[in-house]
Formats: C-alpha cells, sequence, structure tokens
C-alpha cells in the first residue's frame, strides 16, 4: 500500500502526464533547434542584434595616442571595428553589416561547393579549385563595393574578376574583404564565420591575402603592422589546409592623408610626414625575413609575391626617392 499522506495516479493517469511531458519536451528542442538555425543564419536582417551585442560605439578618436603613440588595437590580436578604426557609428554598423554579408556569401560558396550537380557544366564548376581573396578594400574592389555598398571607384573590377576567373579557366573566386580593414579586424573576420569549414578543409584551396596598409595608415609602426601580417598568416596555417599566397604591400602616396598622423607619428624635426613609403619598404623587408621560416614550418603552402614595383614611377623606390606612385595605375594614389 502507499506510504500515509501519498497519492498514487492510476496507471492511466500517468500515462498521460508522460504523453504530455515527452510532447512538451519535443516542443521545446525544436524551437532551441529553429532558435540556433536562425542564429546561424545571421546576416544583415538580424545585425542589428550582433551591433547590440557589440562594444558600445563612443565617441570617434584617433588609432594612436597623440601624447604616448600607445595604440588603441592591437594588430595580431583579433577584434572587431571600434571608435578607433570607423570614422562614426554608421560606418561602425556598415562594417558588422559587411561581415555579415560575407558570412552569407562563404556560407553559399560551400553550398554550391557541397552539391552534387547532374549538369555537365555544373560539375565542372565545382571541380575547379577555390581561390579565397581577403583583405581590404583593394580586395573588395573585385566586388564593386565599398564596405557592402557599390562604389564608383570600384566601377568594372566585377567585370575583371568575372572574366578573369568566372568565365572559364579552374579557379572558382570567393571574395571576402571589407575597405578600410586592418590584420586585426580580418582576423576577426576569419574567426568569426567567414572561413567556413568547408573552405578551411580543402586542401585545392588558394588564399590571396593582401592586408596591413591600413595599419600604416592609421599611425601603426612597420613592426606592428608586420606582426598583424604574421598573425594573419599564421592563423590560416594553422586553420586551413590550402596554400596561401601573401602579397607584399604596395606603394602608397596618400600624402594629404598621412600628414594627419603626426602627432604621434612625425619626421624627425617634428613635422608631419609626408609619405609611408619607407614603412611599406620596412614592412616589405620583415616580410621577406619572416615568410620563408613560416612556410618552412608548414609543408611550403605559404608563399610571399611583391607586386608593388609596377605602381612606382621610373627612377622611384620604395625608400621615399623618385617622383612616387604612378597616378595613371593608382588614381588616387592608394587604390589600383
Amino acid at each position: 500500500p502507499p506510504p500515509p499522506h501519498s497519492q498514487s495516479f492510476p496507471s492511466k493517469g500517468r500515462s498521460t502526464i508522460l504523453a504530455a511531458f515527452a510532447f512538451f519536451s519535443v516542443l521545446l528542442i525544436t524551437r532551441s533547434l529553429r532558435s540556433t538555425a536562425e542564429r546561424r543564419r545571421s546576416g544583415p536582417n538580424n545585425v542589428d542584434l550582433v551591433i547590440k551585442n557589440a562594444a558600445p560605439f563612443g565617441v570617434p578618436s584617433p588609432m594612436c595616442e597623440a601624447s604616448s603613440g600607445r595604440c588603441r588595437e592591437d594588430p595580431s590580436v583579433p577584434g572587431a571595428r571600434t571608435e578607433s578604426s570607423a570614422r562614426s557609428r554608421d560606418q561602425y554598423e556598415r562594417w558588422f553589416e559587411a561581415h555579415a554579408a560575407l558570412k552569407l556569401s562563404a556560407r553559399e560558396f560551400d553550398r554550391k561547393r557541397q552539391r552534387q550537380p547532374e549538369e555537365e557544366g555544373k560539375r565542372q564548376e565545382r571541380e575547379k579549385r577555390p581561390l579565397v581573396f581577403l583583405g581590404d578594400s583593394i580586395a573588395e574592389s573585385l566586388l564593386g563595393t565599398s564596405m557592402g555598398r557599390e562604389s564608383e571607384r570600384t566601377a568594372g573590377s566585377p567585370e575583371v574578376l568575372d572574366g578573369t576567373y568566372k568565365a572559364g579557366g579552374d579557379w572558382d573566386p570567393l571574395v571576402l574583404a571589407v575597405s578600410g580593414d586592418q590584420t586585426q579586424h580580418l582576423l576577426y573576420r576569419l574567426i568569426h564565420g567567414e572561413l567556413t569549414t568547408t573552405i578551411a578543409d580543402d586542401p585545392e584551396c588558394v588564399f590571396v591575402v593582401l592586408i596591413g596598409t591600413n595599419n600604416l595608415g592609421s599611425g601603426f609602426l612597420p613592426e606592428a603592422t608586420t606582426k598583424g601580417i604574421l598573425a594573419v598568416a599564421e592563423y590560416l596555417m594553422e586553420n586551413a589546409r590550402g596554400r596561401a599566397v601573401l602579397l607584399s604591400l604596395l606603394p602608397r602616396g596618400d600624402s594629404d592623408q598621412v600628414s594627419q598622423l603626426c602627432p604621434p607619428r612625425c619626421d624627425e624635426d617634428g613635422g608631419p610626414i609626408t609619405t609611408l613609403l619607407p614603412d611599406v619598404d620596412k614592412v616589405n623587408l620583415r616580410l621577406r625575413d619572416a615568410v620563408p621560416d613560416i612556410s618552412a614550418r608548414y609543408d611550403g603552402r605559404l608563399v610571399l609575391i611583391d607586386c608593388g614595383q609596377p605602381f612606382l614611377d621610373v627612377g622611384s623606390s620604395l625608400d621615399g626617392t623618385g617622383g612616387g606612385v604612378r597616378a595613371d595605375l593608382m588614381p588616387d594614389l592608394l587604390h589600383p
């Protein structure tokens, strides 16, 4: 008999309770799975939630302090944009929108390559090797956009991409780049969804990386900038099975922008610097010294290529001597 003051349920009653419990458990699990799926589909439509959970945007401030030269971000530590790397709240939010859109592009790229297409043409497309462009505005130009929005400066660039790769050949291109990005921002994007498992696990994938000029342009010294670039290369070597082509920094002649870095980045007489060409040269020399050692540790999967010389005037060099950057190849003296 049941103990005193206890109540036993009839067998039918217990079955009803268990059935109800099972029903609500399945309902809760289903809702949880749907919620997880929605979060995984995070994109421009729910980017407001991402921005809300991000660090609050304060007053825009220079990257490096005028008095001490201390910089507020670290080129080798992954980080999203802050008030030191976004000129306004609008640009701050646009960066998150662009990042969310690129995550969607990467996932769609995955789905396209994972399908088992029946048509011969689609099968041939899938058999092409992935070619992933990583970087800042120079790479984003291939999409015809600047921070995710159409840009007059980039007009015609998508046609170059289509004509060079999509119309034929052995490559299947994907562009994961955001204007103004620095090394720490690219690291953040790779870690937070842009480097998908399918891309990372494909040994046939080739990454083309051009990043770092915006670090110099925001006030970072060549040593810190180089560490950031190498941190990107190391991350790809550690987390992807493919190969990486690291591009040396291109020359830049935007003296008006550079002069605003003083203080703290001033010349020997305390006046504004007029060129970043010597700093670009220092970074490239450091890369030239460091990349062979990194490549040797990862079975030769990393190579360094320097494409900068054609952009310099005849008789010019990266040490700052000569006429500087060719305006016919770089109309704004920064973007090819």
